[in-house]
């Protein structure tokens, strides 16, 4: 019986030579037909140990993936717990112009706001999304972050106004925004005191939104 025609015939080119090694020493002596079942045994068992590696693989990526929606789920529950605590910062009115500079081309952005802190805490600095908008156009000129640190921080209870001046560089700067556009403004995260964050929608964005429901859809969890 010629030993390397029956297990070429079992196997792939690729683990033939190892199959070869294996079994030399326990099919000696013995006739096709057990040399057949042996080898037949031997690519069962290694079908079992693939679809057992295979399982562990998946268990192994579901539990990550359930680790992760968990995560994600909890950004999601602090996001929307933020979103009624930012409410309490009132954005009693928002103006912005673009000035002309005599020195340079570039125009010298300035944003005025009247704010007041209906939280029961002291806010230190307060990071805004800024949108400007003409009306009956459903694209913005502009739609970009900013932050003010709080000269002595806004107390419970205080209204203050404050005029920035955004980077001239920067979109605020760089785009020609008509002179009629408004501007909107949406808080997004207050620190405290301590210089700490209180409340902020920045960490659950639309990519971990677009995730978590991917994965969700991925494990069938409602």
């Amino acid at each position: 019986i010629n030993l390397g025609s029956v297990l070429m015939g079992m196997s792939s080119p690729s683990s033939f030579g190892n199959l070869t090694d294996n079994l030399k020493a326990s099919l000696n002596n013995k006739s096709a037909e057990e040399i057949i079942q042996e080898a037949t045994k031997i690519k069962e068992e290694k079908v079992k140990e693939a679809e057992r590696i295979k399982q562990e693989q998946l268990e192994r990526e579901k539990k990550e993936a359930l680790e992760e929606i968990k995560k994600l789920e909890d950004k999601k529950a602090y996001a929307e717990q933020s979103k009624e605590e930012l409410k309490k910062i009132e954005i009693i009115s928002a103006q912005f112009k673009q000035v002309e500079n005599k020195y340079i081309s570039q125009k010298e952005p300035a944003i005025k706001l009247v704010v007041k802190n209906t939280t029961n805490k002291a806010i230190s600095r307060i990071y805004c999304m800024g949108t400007v908008r003409s009306t009956g156009r459903e694209i913005p000129w502009i739609k970009e972050t900013f932050n003010y640190i709080i000269s002595g921080g806004l107390e419970s209870g205080e209204t203050a106004t404050w005029y920035l001046a955004p980077n001239m560089f920067s979109k605020w700067g760089t785009v020609d925004v008509p002179k009629d556009a408004i501007l909107e403004v949406e808080v997004v995260e207050i620190e405290g005191a301590d210089n700490k964050s209180i409340a902020s929608t920045l960490d659950f964005t639309e990519k971990d939104n677009t995730k978590l429901q991917n994965l969700k859809a991925k494990y069938e969890i409602k």
